[in-house]
């Protein structure tokens, strides 16, 4: 049986030094604007991403949210190279999938993400990765990054990607 695509409503939390904002996804801003946007990017299934039972092994659903969210971050305009450049690292530190339908070889996925909390350390990244033929939703999850120096010791994000990443969560 295919579960099919249903909107969900995403709460976004974010702050800046002293003061924090929360935003739910559907609410408007006081410009009028959305809160959250949702970046999506198109991934087709190769053969390697399957396993012996032709169907997507299951860590490679990490791989296509780690796509669906390095290109959210360029499409804003902060790429992930960028950040590194400087000496920083965003390595996850918690993840959670919920796997609902297969995919198979040759299907052309929809990673579907959104930046939905961001503090000055930390940030979270929601997807739902789904079969662009039929919008079945395959996988949903998220996963939390914090921002980090070489020596791995947490740093706070950058003001100039902090406000980028502030200005995608208002974007309508």
């Amino acid at each position: 049986m295919k579960v099919c695509f249903e909107a969900r409503v995403v709460e976004a939390r974010f702050s800046w030094g002293d003061s924090s904002s929360i935003v739910s996804a559907g609410s408007q801003t006081e410009n009028g604007t959305q809160a959250l946007r949702t970046h999506k990017t198109e991934v087709r299934v190769r053969y390697a991403d399957t396993d012996q039972g032709g169907v997507v092994y299951n860590a490679n659903y990490l791989v296509f949210l780690e796509i669906g969210r390095t290109e959210l971050m360029r499409s804003i305009g902060c790429p992930y190279a960028e950040l590194e450049a400087r000496g920083l690292v965003m390595p996850v530190f918690e993840t959670q999938l919920k796997f609902r339908s297969p995919a198979v070889y040759d299907d052309l996925l929809v990673v579907a993400t959104e930046l939905t909390e961001l503090g000055r350390v930390r940030m979270r990244f929601d997807s739902k990765v789904m079969r662009a033929s039929d919008r079945c939703l395959l996988a949903e999850g998220y996963v939390r990054l914090a921002c980090t120096n070489g020596k791995g010791k947490p740093v706070a994000i950058p003001a100039d990607a902090l406000a980028l990443m502030k200005q995608h969560l208002l974007r309508g």
